[in-house]
C-alpha cells in the first residue's frame, strides 16, 4: 500500500471539515491529542525510541533527574530542565502508543510521571526568551494533549503554567514576532486554549496564522515562495520546515469551528510547499543552502521532515490532494525528486536545477539580502562564505550528509574565496548575518533551464560568476578574479565524502588517465576528472588541484555546544588555484557520467563557451538550441552567424524549439529598467538574411516586487 495511503487509513481522522461544532473546544483537543498521537505512525510504534528509552531509563535518578543532564548551563541546546520533560513525553507517548511494546506499561508510566514531578519542584528561568516562552511550552502542551486527565492535579497544574508561558495574548512585548515563531506561538496556543477552555486565546492564534499566512511580509513566505527567517534571509530550510511541521495539523485542528483558517490562507500554504518547499528536496537531503545555521546539526537537513506535512495536507480539502499525495510517496522513499526543472528563487538569491538523476544549487547574496546567522547558543560558526555561490551538486544526498564537521571551509563548491591561514573568528560565538556587496545576484529561468550570475565582491576579492544550466548539468564561468590579499584565492568546484579514485587526464597527454587513490596532486593543464560518478570538464587554460583524502574535524568547530568528538572521513575535493595571469576561469560538472563518458564528453563538450569577461558571460548549448548570457553592462554576442544584443545589463537565454523560438530575460540587479534585446538567429552557420536584428523590448518595475526580477519568457521570431 502506498505510504500516503497507509498513514491516512492510520490517522482515520474523524473531524468533518465542513462541519461548524457548537462548542468547539472538546473537538479542537480531541483532534490535537489524536495529532500527538499519530505523530509516530504504526508501522513505526514497535520500534519507535527503544534506543532512547532504555538510555533514558539507565540515567533517570530517584529524584527523577538524570544523571547525564546539566540543570544548570544555559549555554547548550539541551537545557536539562526541559530535556527532563522530552524524555518524560517520550515515555508517556510509548505508553499510549498501541503498537509500542511498552503500551499500557506502568513502570515506564511512572518514570515520565517521577519526570515531571522533578521539574515540578522547582521554579526553573532560563536566559533566552524563546526557551521559556516556545521551546518548553511546546513540550508541555504535548504531555498535557495525551496525559493531561490522568496527571495529579499538581501536575498538570505545573504543566499548565509552563504551558501558559507560550500563551500568545499574554506576551505583547514579543509582538510582531513573525515566521516560525509567530506560528510556535499559535500551535501552543491553540493547545492551551483548548485544554484551558479559553476560546480567547484561540481566536489570537488563528488570528496570528492568518497574519503569517500571507506574502510579502518582512518575515515568512515572499512572493516567489522564498521563506525568510531573521530579516532577509533565506531560510526555506530549518524555519521554514518548523513552519510547515506545525501550520498542517493547526488548519486541520481548526477546520469546521468559528476559528478555522481561511480557504485563501490554506491555498497559500499549498502552493507554498508544492511550487516553493519542494524544489529543494534533493533525493535524502533537503538542500544544505537553505538551511542557514542548522547545518551545523547531525541529521539535521533530512527531507523526512517534511513528510508529515505532505501526508496532513493530502487530507485537507484544496483540490491539490493528489500531489501531496505523491509527495508523501517520494518523500518517504528519500531517493527520487519531486520537482525536475529549473527554479529561481529571485528574492532569495538562489537557484536550483533538478533532474531525474541530481539536483544542483547555486546560494548567492546581495545588497537585499544577509548571507547566514547562528544563535546565541554558538550554532553555525562556519557561516560566513556560505552565500558567496555556495554550489551543492547532489546525487541522493549522501554524498555530503554530515560532511560539515571535516569540511574545509576554505574549499566551498562553487565559490571564489582567499584561503586565510585560519577561519575568522566568531565574536562572542554569535556571527551577526551580513548583507553583499553588490546588487547583481540573481539570474534566469524558463522553468526547464536557466543560468545564476553573480557580481561578487568581498573585502579585497571580486570576481564575475556565473553558472549556466542545462539538461545534462551545468558550466560555470568566472572572469576578473581579482584579490588584494597576500593569500592564495582559489575556485573550488566540489568537495564531498569520497568513494571511489578521483581519475583524471590532462591535455598535454589525454590518452593517459591516471588514478589518484589518495593524497594530492596538482596536474598541469587539466583536461577532465572524473569522481564519484560526477564528470568534470576543464575548459582553457589552469592550474587545478585533485584532493582525494582522510579530513578531520568535530561538531564542536560549528558549535560550542556541540560534542568535541572527533569525526573523519574520507574526502574527494577538486578545486582551481588563481594567479595574475589566470584570473578566470571555466569548467563544466556534468553528474551521473561514467568515466569513460567523461572522457568521451571532454572531446565533444555539449556546449561551447562563447564568451567569459567581466562584460558578457555566455554559453552556447548547440544539441539544444539554447544560449544564455549574463550581459553585466550589456552588449554584443556574436556566434557564428548569430548574435545577441542587450543594450542594458540583463540575463538572457534565447531557445529555439521547432519552428518556433523563445527569448527569456530578466534583471539580477533588480532595479527599474527598459530592456532592449536584438537578436539573429541563424542555427547550425546557416546564413542570415541582410535586415536588421529582430528586437524585443522587456520592461522591468522595481517597484512592483513580483515583477522586479521575475523571468520573462516570450515567444519571438526565428531567423
Amino acid at each position: 500500500m502506498p505510504i500516503f495511503l497507509l498513514l491516512a487509513s492510520l490517522l482515520n481522522l474523524s473531524c468533518a471539515h465542513g462541519a461548524k461544532s457548537a462548542d468547539p473546544l472538546p473537538t479542537i483537543r480531541d483532534r490535537v491529542e489524536r495529532q500527538v498521537l499519530e505523530s509516530v505512525p504504526v508501522a513505526d510504534q514497535p520500534t519507535w525510541a527503544l534506543a532512547e528509552i532504555a538510555s533514558y531509563r539507565s540515567h533517570e535518578l530517584p529524584d527523577g533527574s538524570f544523571s547525564d543532564l546539566d540543570y544548570y548551563d544555559q549555554q547548550g541546546p539541551h537545557w536539562g530542565p526541559v530535556e527532563t520533560l522530552g524524555r518524560a513525553f517520550t515515555f508517556l507517548l510509548a505508553t499510549r502508543l498501541p503498537g509500542s511494546p511498552y503500551f499500557d506499561d506502568a513502570a515506564i508510566r511512572e518514570l515520565g510521571l517521577r519526570a515531571i514531578r522533578f521539574y515540578a519542584s522547582r521554579a526553573w528561568w532560563h536566559y533566552n526568551w524563546w526557551t521559556m516562552e516556545i521551546g518548553m511550552p511546546l513540550v508541555t502542551y504535548r504531555i498535557l494533549a495525551i496525559y493531561g486527565d490522568r496527571l495529579p492535579a499538581e501536575l498538570r497544574d505545573a504543566l499548565l503554567a509552563a504551558t501558559r508561558m507560550g500563551n500568545i495574548v499574554t506576551h505583547p512585548s514579543r509582538w510582531p514576532v513573525t515566521g516560525a515563531n509567530a506560528i510556535w506561538y499559535a500551535e501552543i496556543s491553540i493547545a492551551l486554549g483548548a485544554i484551558d477552555g479559553n476560546p480567547g486565546v484561540i481566536q489570537a492564534a488563528s488570528n496570528a496564522i492568518a497574519r503569517e499566512l500571507r506574502q510579502g511580509n518582512r518575515e515568512g513566505i515572499q512572493v516567489d515562495y522564498t521563506f525568510y527567517q531573521h530579516g532577509p534571509l533565506f531560510y526555506n530550510g530549518s524555519y521554514a520546515i518548523s513552519f510547515l511541521a506545525s501550520l498542517p495539523n493547526l488548519a486541520e485542528s481548526l477546520a469546521g469551528t468559528p476559528f478555522a483558517i481561511a480557504k485563501a490562507n490554506v491555498d497559500l500554504l499549498t502552493d507554498f510547499i508544492l511550487d516553493g518547499e519542494l524544489w529543494m528536496a534533493q533525493g535524502s537531503i533537503f538542500d544544505y543552502s537553505s538551511q542557514g545555521r542548522t547545518y551545523a546539526r547531525v541529521n539535521g537537513a533530512s527531507v523526512r521532515a517534511l513528510l508529515p506535512a505532505c501526508v496532513t495536507m493530502a487530507r485537507i480539502p484544496g483540490g491539490r490532494q493528489t500531489e501531496f499525495q505523491r509527495c508523501a510517496e517520494t518523500l518517504a522513499d528519500g531517493t527520487t525528486r519531486f520537482k525536475l526543472g529549473n527554479r529561481l528563487f529571485w528574492k532569495g538569491d538562489f537557484m536550483t536545477h533538478n533532474r531525474a538523476g541530481f539536483g544542483i544549487s547555486v546560494r548567492m547574496n546581495s545588497r537585499r539580502t544577509l548571507n547566514s546567522d547562528t544563535s546565541p547558543n554558538g550554532e553555525g560558526l562556519r557561516s560566513e562564505y556560505l552565500a558567496d555561490g555556495m554550489n551543492y551538486v547532489y546525487r541522493t544526498g549522501a554524498e555530503v550528509a554530515n560532511i560539515h564537521p571535516v569540511l574545509d571551509y576554505f574549499k566551498l563548491p562553487g565559490v571564489t574565496m582567499e584561503v586565510l591561514p585560519a577561519y575568522p573568528p566568531v565574536k562572542d560565538n554569535n556571527y551577526s548575518p551580513h548583507y553583499g556587496a553588490t546588487n547583481w545576484a540573481g539570474g534566469v529561468s524558463d522553468g526547464d533551464v536557466g543560468l545564476a550570475t553573480l557580481d561578487f565582491r568581498r573585502t579585497g576579492l571580486s570576481a564575475r560568476k556565473s553558472w549556466f544550466f542545462f539538461d545534462g548539468g551545468m558550466v560555470a564561468l568566472g572572469a576578473g578574479v581579482k584579490s588584494s590579499g597576500k593569500y592564495p584565492v582559489v575556485t573550488t568546484l566540489n568537495q564531498e565524502w569520497s568513494k571511489s579514485p578521483i581519475l583524471y587526464a590532462t591535455a598535454a597527454d589525454p590518452a593517459k588517465v591516471a588514478t589518484l587513490d589518495s593524497g594530492t596532486t596538482a596536474p598541469a593543464a587539466l583536461k577532465w576528472a572524473h569522481a564519484n560518478d560526477v564528470g568534470y570538464l576543464f575548459v582553457g587554460e589552469n592550474e587545478a588541484t585533485l584532493k582525494n583524502e582522510v579530513q578531520t574535524g568535530s561538531w564542536r568547530l560549528l558549535g560550542f555546544q556541540l560534542p568535541s568528538t572527533p569525526v573523519a572521513g574520507k574526502v574527494a575535493s577538486l578545486w582551481l588555484n588563481h594567479s595574475k595571469a589566470l584570473d578566470h576561469y571555466a569548467y563544466a560538472v556534468l553528474p551521473g557520467l561514467s568515466t569513460a563518458e567523461t572522457a568521451a564528453a571532454s572531446d565533444r563538450a555539449p556546449f561551447t563557451v562563447l564568451s567569459n569577461t567581466t562584460d558578457v558571460q555566455a554559453v552556447e548549448f548547440a544539441g539544444a538550441k539554447m544560449v544564455e548570457a549574463a550581459f553585466f553592462s550589456g552588449g554584443e554576442l556574436r556566434w557564428g552567424n548569430s548574435s545577441l544584443e542587450s543594450n542594458r545589463p540583463a540575463a538572457v537565454l534565447f531557445r529555439q524549439s521547432g519552428a518556433g523560438c523563445s527569448l527569456t530575460v530578466s534583471n539580477p540587479d533588480q532595479v527599474s529598467r527598459s530592456v532592449k534585446i536584438r537578436w539573429r538567429y541563424c542555427p547550425d552557420g546557416q546564413a542570415c538574411a541582410a535586415a536588421d536584428p529582430l528586437t524585443k523590448t522587456v520592461d522591468f518595475v522595481a517597484a512592483d516586487e513580483k515583477l522586479a526580477d521575475r523571468s520573462k519568457t516570450f515567444a519571438v521570431s526565428c531567423r
